[in-house]
């Protein structure tokens, strides 16, 4: 059984890069300006995303191996992710709006 979430980085610098799932892109989008409101507080003069990739992620439910596996890797924070996820696409970042913009 297939689905969808929307994801974005919360820290793209990280490593792993730390991701946080919504399951609507006008959800996933409002998380994402709450978020980058709080860490960047008054200097977040216009309330834009302009700096957030969003994307929609193609994902499957986990078997009880993908699980096991996840469970059992706790050196790999992102080994669930990385099984169930079957395709993810962009579909809100910084060059798609500036490609609007020109």
């Amino acid at each position: 059984m297939d689905f969808t979430l929307y994801a974005y980085e919360i820290s793209p610098s990280s490593d792993p890069p730390c991701i946080h799932f919504e399951p609507t892109l006008e959800a996933c989008r409002q998380t994402a300006l709450e978020q980058r409101h709080e860490l960047l507080g008054d200097e977040d003069t216009d309330g834009s995303l302009e700096l957030i990739t969003i994307y929609e992620c193609r994902m499957r439910m986990p078997t009880q191996a993908d699980l096991m596996a996840a469970l059992n890797a706790p050196d790999d924070p992102t080994a669930l992710q990385n099984a169930i996820v079957l395709e993810r696409t962009v579909v809100d970042s910084p060059s798609l709006t500036s490609a609007f913009l020109v």
